[in-house]
């Protein structure tokens, strides 16, 4: 099981199908990117104590990329500075490690950057 990041112009398609209809019934084209950033949920627990909640998906979706930059910043540095607690959320069979919750996040605060208008969906 994993995370995946995707990203849309529009609110209302997160959680739909990567396709966007007017109220007339035409497809709306350019509403939705692709991301090639995707992470096992066994990092779960560690992104969640980064971000410092319960559940770290609720921090990130359904938000523009812009609103995201502070957050996952924030998140980062708090995985920086607090190394040694952030790896005792290493999965314990390997598949999940600091290393790679740290390069998720951090690709995370690119897209996030380069898509400010867009809105972030996790799909689990």
């Amino acid at each position: 099981m994993s995370y995946d990041i995707y990203w849309h112009y529009r609110k209302e398609t997160i959680g739909n199908p990567k396709e966007c209809y007017g109220k007339d019934g035409s497809k709306i084209e350019n509403t939705y990117e692709s991301s090639d950033l995707n992470i096992t949920s066994n990092l779960g627990k560690m992104f969640s104590w980064a971000f410092g909640v319960d559940y770290w998906v609720d921090v990130v979706e359904g938000k523009k990329g812009s609103e995201l930059i502070e957050p996952l910043s924030k998140a980062i540095q708090k995985m920086l500075l607090q190394r040694k607690e952030a790896e005792t959320y290493n999965s314990p069979n390997g598949w999940g490690t600091y290393l790679h919750a740290l390069k998720f996040l951090e690709g995370l605060l690119f897209e996030s950057q380069e898509y400010p208008d867009m809105y972030c969906e996790v799909d689990r």
